[in-house]
């Protein structure tokens, strides 16, 4: 891992958002009512195992990875695949155009309440 943000999610439950995630070993995941998101330090089929093994039976989690993950399907069910882009900020732009960017708004102080929600 070159970069922090390469494993953002694996990043943030094992630091500044440790307190409302559950990690064991390599693997972990928020707590269902914060967020859906789980993560691996590496992804390994092994770390795969132990992320399943971990999770209670019918839990949906959502992985983020660069590379696709090949799960057994014996275990996991792929429910929706997509692309995203990790946008992080090293000079002001002028512009920034993506097939929904007519959908992207700047936030202030009075979207706070729908972000908490």
């Amino acid at each position: 891992m070159s970069h922090v943000l390469d494993n953002m999610i694996w990043q943030a439950i094992t630091t500044g958002n440790r307190d409302i995630a559950t990690v064991q070993g390599e693997a972990g995941f928020y707590h269902p009512d914060i967020a859906p998101f789980a993560a691996m330090k590496e992804r390994t089929p092994a770390n795969l195992d132990r992320l399943y093994a971990m999770l209670p039976p019918g839990r949906k989690v959502a992985l983020s990875y660069f590379d696709p993950i090949n799960p057994d399907t014996a275990k996991w069910q792929v429910l929706h695949q997509m692309d995203c882009c990790q946008m992080v900020y090293e000079q002001p732009v002028d512009s920034f155009t993506t097939a929904g960017s007519e959908l992207i708004m700047p936030l202030d102080e009075n979207h706070i309440p729908q972000m908490l929600e």
